[in-house]
């Protein structure tokens, strides 16, 4: 699940208002509710971690034929703040050592849909 915080603010690019331009920028929180982490045979663990925080940047275009279905278009591109899964893996025999990677996501992200009032 994710909670984000978004600040941003949208600009007319016409004077009929039929095409608008959209920035925002904000954090997030990621919140597990499950794992299922598929763990391959050389790893010892692999999960995600229960909590993660995000930075976002987002912006796009939205453009309405009529005042009822504006057709939105949005770049968005997340970066963790924290890590988000971690894994171990073996190194050969079971008493060498175990390797511990942590590992943030980034993500980038194109969407094209439909904005309704809610």
């Amino acid at each position: 699940m994710n909670i984000p915080i978004i600040v941003g603010s949208s600009f007319s690019l016409n004077d009929k208002k039929t095409i608008n331009l959209f920035l925002g920028t904000g954090i997030s929180g990621d919140i597990k509710i499950s794992d299922n982490s598929f763990k391959a045979p050389d790893r010892m663990s692999f999960g995600t971690l229960p909590f993660v925080v995000n930075f976002q940047i987002s912006g796009g275009f939205d453009y309405s034929m009529s005042n009822k279905v504006p057709i939105v278009l949005q770049y968005e591109y997340i970066v963790g703040l924290s890590n988000a899964y971690k894994e171990q893996l073996y190194y050969g025999a079971p008493n060498e050592p175990i390797f511990t990677g942590y590992y943030k996501y980034l993500t980038n992200s194109l969407s094209m849909g439909i904005k309704c009032k809610l």
